[in-house]
């Protein structure tokens, strides 16, 4: 799933000020939508500015580097290297942009993951999760759509239930989809609904709806060896999940600020996630480092960048508001980096746009 995650943070990236209400974006995506949806994100692409949000990354490399203090010939000598892999994902991205808007008409593009169902008694897929981005199709002309169907070679794309759907990581979708045909559910339709409506003014919305079922962490869900940390990490998110209805993932791009929500079952819950959350954050940030640690070129960065992460989110007071439970966090260098970093990986993990024909 590293290509579908990699458009799925990405696709945050590009998000701004949306327009849609909750009602709308939970009413048009109904139907790929059941009860082992995971997550929905959406994007009205005709309000971007992509290039803004990697110039500010480009300007706090060298910021961060320092604040993390390196020598002055390292800051140089990553921050030039890191600026050039930002660059080659920035027009990466700006091409697919470009292509989906110019080419293909496309404003309303969705990223949805869906859990793949367990036999009974059995506590294993016999599938892997399927991720994949949806675009309506209403409105698009003949030629507007037959362009979007040579987007990717790496790809598998279709049309269904009104919408051309493109799954970058092949994993049988046309049978896959068909497990979600005509099982529309009503209670995370509302839950999307109402998540979509309290994040209506921000510039990302990603919503994550628990599943049944699920007791690992979509980011671990395809390792088949994981470390002590992650196992810990899957198993703590398992149990906050269990006690939440819905939860948003918002920001001000500009502003470099990030917002997490959870709407818990109950006020008592909701009080419960707090005890939780600095426990989560040692042990996330652990299973980072360790993922950091396995890449060559970022191993020498691990440390730095964990210890000051705990540091950051343990800063971070926890608030809960009746049921539901926020986490606000504001920081321009930190925030401008991550994002840089996941423009640069674009790069590696989008597959080409298909030349012109």
């Amino acid at each position: 799933m590293k290509t579908t995650s990699t458009f799925l943070l990405l696709l945050s990236l590009c998000s701004s000020a949306f327009a849609a209400s909750g009602k709308e974006v939970a009413t048009q995506i109904a139907p790929l939508v059941n009860e082992r949806t995971m997550f929905v994100a959406y994007a009205d692409l005709s309000r971007i500015d992509f290039h803004a949000v990697c110039e500010s990354a480009v300007t706090e490399v060298e910021p961060f580097l320092a604040s993390l203090e390196m020598d002055e010939k390292s800051i140089k000598g990553v921050g030039k290297e890191a600026k050039k892999l930002i660059l080659k994902g920035e027009k990466l991205v700006q091409d697919y942009i470009d292509v989906l808007t110019k080419k293909c008409g496309v404003t309303d593009f969705y990223l949805l993951a869906q859990a793949a169902e367990k036999k009974a008694g059995s506590k294993k897929r016999e599938k892997e999760p399927l991720a994949f981005a949806a675009i309506p199709l209403k409105g698009l002309s003949k030629e507007q759509q037959e362009t979007l169907h040579k987007l990717g070679p790496r790809s598998e794309i279709l049309d269904f239930e009104g919408f051309c759907v493109v799954d970058f990581d092949r994993t049988d979708l046309a049978n896959r989809l068909e497990e979600i045909h005509g099982e529309t559910s009503a209670t995370k339709i509302r839950s999307l609904e109402n998540a979509f409506n309290f994040t209506a003014e921000a510039d990302v919305r990603i919503v994550f709806l628990p599943t049944e079922g699920e007791t690992e962490s979509i980011a671990f869900s395809n390792r088949k060896t994981k470390s002590e940390a992650e196992r810990q990490f899957g198993d703590l998110l398992a149990s906050m999940v269990s006690k939440i209805q819905w939860i948003a993932l918002t920001g001000d791009l500009k502003k470099m600020e990030l917002a997490v929500i959870l709407e818990a079952e109950t006020e008592a819950e909701a009080v419960n996630l707090e005890k939780d959350y600095l426990k989560a954050v040692e042990l996330g940030c652990e299973a980072a480092r360790i993922e950091m640690e396995k890449n060559k070129d970022t191993a020498f960065l691990a440390p730095l960048v964990v210890e000051f992460s705990k540091g950051y989110f343990k800063a971070v007071q926890p608030k809960h508001e009746e049921s539901r439970f926020v986490l606000k966090y504001e920081n321009k260098p930190f925030f401008s980096v991550l994002l840089g970093g996941y423009v640069g990986a674009a790069y590696f993990m989008l597959p080409p746009l298909p030349e012109d024909e």
